[in-house]
């Protein structure tokens, strides 16, 4: 049997698309508030940070998000924090290792306690792995926003710094 490197299902909701690629879902961390970090895609934008409440504001079919600060628009998945994307990409790569592991194990053909005995005549052999322990993934860290405010237009409830349009 050829393990693949990720299990379907698991924390991640781990689908195996074909061909080596994988989709997995991230739930990302909101504030006490229930509002989730993001960060404008433009560099040049000051201060770039806010937070959003999800559900209010355009619920359905919307292509297209705002900053409050520069207006600079892109889609709304490309107001992922710095902080939110190394956060996915750490748990992405905690569940690799897991796989790569569990490969080790079957390629071997080691048992849940990790070794293996070959041979026990005059010449034997014994197989095993330590594995690392699975690193632990720090949350991701946003910037305290300092000012509610619900857009009169669409309805969008979100917190920036100071003045926003």
């Amino acid at each position: 049997m050829t393990r693949k490197l990720f299990r379907p299902g698991g924390p991640l909701n781990i689908q195996d698309l074909g061909a080596d690629q994988f989709r997995a879902s991230i739930t990302l961390p909101r504030d006490e508030d229930g509002r989730l970090g993001r960060e404008c895609p433009d560099e040049s934008c000051s201060p770039g940070s806010f937070k959003v409440k999800l559900g209010t504001g355009i619920t359905g079919g919307q292509t297209v998000a705002y900053c409050p600060y520069c207006r600079h628009e892109q889609a709304p998945d490309q107001f992922a924090t710095r902080e939110q994307q190394r956060y996915a990409k750490d748990l992405v790569m905690r569940e690799a290792q897991r796989g790569v592991d569990d490969m080790v194990r079957d390629a071997f053909g080691l048992g849940s306690s990790g070794r293996r005995k070959l041979g026990g005549g005059l010449i034997s052999m014994e197989i095993s792995l330590k594995s690392t322990p699975l690193p632990y993934v720090r949350p991701p860290v946003e910037d305290e926003v300092r000012r509610d405010v619900v857009c009169p237009r669409c309805g969008l409830d979100h917190t920036v710094f100071g003045l926003a349009t």
